[in-house]
């Protein structure tokens, strides 16, 4: 039994196995059907003669004298000729004809009127169809029993039949061949099929194409509507919960200013803990990752507009922003998630830079994205704890610690890794995001 899923399942396969087998079947029995036809029609045309080389010794014998009134045709006289017969008296005498030379068979009395038919040994290994049939002539009974070596036709009838398997094989193995080019055929627009769903995971089609084949029309249509759906679906969803995150920081911020004015300081911790969970699940809600592609993400393009908005946020600093990217134009990540990826890490250098910052990004298994800044860095202890939410390392700066936790939120979305570390040559903080990209 074979362990691969795909050809245990393979829809080919089993059309190619199912049609094979009743071609073979429907070949197979015309093939015996014809043989028998062949093998019964030449039986009753060897008995057909048989009988009437009978009837034309029986017309010549002299049954009382025991002897022939005229000369029996030559063949039965030559030795062994393949043609013999043995006529059995009431007496128990016998008249053979001269081919059988010294062999003598067993010759069965009937009744008068009736025959028989039988396949028997002959001598030199002869294979006989012999018949026997009992008459009545001048008042004396005898029985006559006449046969016809049919060995060359039943050697002619073997060789037909390997001759007819011979054919149903290569007819067998041209129709596989046909049927296979066929089903390639038809198969290859289910092939276009596919492409369309690895081109919608890719973010670069929206549905899959209409124009298929019947036998899978509703398929296709039913999943173009489940598309259709979850999009919309998750578009509300984002909507909803953009609509009551800012319904919630109205009478959020009250609270907070009830709690300071009163110097709770238990309710405005809890509301700023409120605010911050409310701020986690608006940017989720913002992040579609690997489960449903939007647009693609352009590298060259859409890093190059993040970085001008950078630019003009922090124009009374002069930053110097370095983009360094060797990408293909476009890559099969979603779009959004990717602008709220890299917006984040450059927002956070730009923060803390004092004037450079340099972003690397590249691909080959995967995408790799390094953002470094020559800020003051962040200590070897206190990286794993940056992103955490909620944690920042300068109460000075403006922020609640969620940028970077968003961030990881996203890679971990998309099966990818993010790392920490020192730059070598700016001197500050270097992020290294790897992202596998799909196939």
């Amino acid at each position: 039994m074979s362990s691969n899923p795909e050809k245990r399942h393979s829809l080919e396969r089993s059309l190619q196995v199912a049609l094979g087998g009743l071609v073979l079947l429907a070949m197979l029995a015309l093939a015996l059907t014809g043989i028998v036809a062949v093998r019964d029609l030449a039986k009753d045309y060897v008995t057909t003669r048989l009988e009437h080389d009978a009837e034309a010794l029986v017309a010549m014998l002299e049954p009382r004298e025991k002897r022939f009134l005229h000369a029996v045709p030559p063949i039965y006289n030559q030795p062994y000729s393949g043609h013999y017969f043995i006529i059995r008296f009431d007496d128990g005498s016998l008249l053979r004809s001269r081919s059988l030379w010294d062999t003598v068979f067993s010759v069965e009395q009937t009744d008068p009127g009736e025959n028989s038919i039988d396949m028997v040994d002959g001598p030199q290994e002869q294979q006989l169809l012999m018949r026997t049939a009992t008459y009545r002539k001048q008042q004396q009974a005898f029985t006559l029993a006449i046969a016809e070596d049919i060995g060359t036709f039943r050697t002619m009838m073997q060789w037909l039949l390997w001759l007819a398997i011979g054919v149903v094989i290569i007819t067998l193995l041209l129709f596989l061949l046909i049927q296979k080019h066929l089903l390639r055929r038809g198969f290859r627009r289910l092939d276009l099929v596919r492409e369309d769903v690895r081109s919608i995971a890719r973010g670069e089609k929206e549905s899959l194409r209409t124009d298929v084949p019947t036998e899978i029309t509703p398929l296709v249509t039913d999943f173009n509507q489940l598309l259709t759906g979850w999009r919309g679906y998750l578009a509300r969803s984002r909507h909803a919960a953009g609509n009551l995150a800012h319904a919630l920081k109205t009478p959020l911020s009250l609270i907070l200013q009830q709690g300071r004015k009163h110097d709770d300081q238990y309710l405005v911790k809890q509301a700023e803990r409120m605010r911050d969970l409310i701020d986690r699940e608006l940017n989720r809600a913002r992040i579609a990752g690997s489960a449903l592609a939007g647009r693609r993400f352009r590298p060259a393009t859409d890093i190059a507009e993040l970085a001008d908005v950078i630019r003009q946020l922090h124009r009374d600093r002069q930053l110097d922003l370095q983009l360094v990217i060797d990408a293909e134009d476009q890559l099969p990540l979603d779009q959004q998630d990717m602008l709220e990826l890299v917006g984040n890490l450059l927002e956070n250098a730009a923060k803390w830079a004092r004037h450079r910052i340099r972003l690397t990004l590249g691909t080959g298994d995967g995408m790799r994205l390094v953002i470094e800044d020559d800020g003051p860095g962040i200590n070897r202890d206190s990286r794993s704890l940056i992103l955490t939410r909620g944690t920042r390392l300068d109460e000075s700066e403006e922020g609640h610690g969620i940028g970077l936790s968003i961030v990881q939120e996203i890679i971990e979305l998309y099966d990818g890794s993010i790392d920490l570390g020192e730059s070598d040559e700016l001197g500050g903080l270097r992020v290294t995001v790897e992202l596998p990209l799909p196939g």
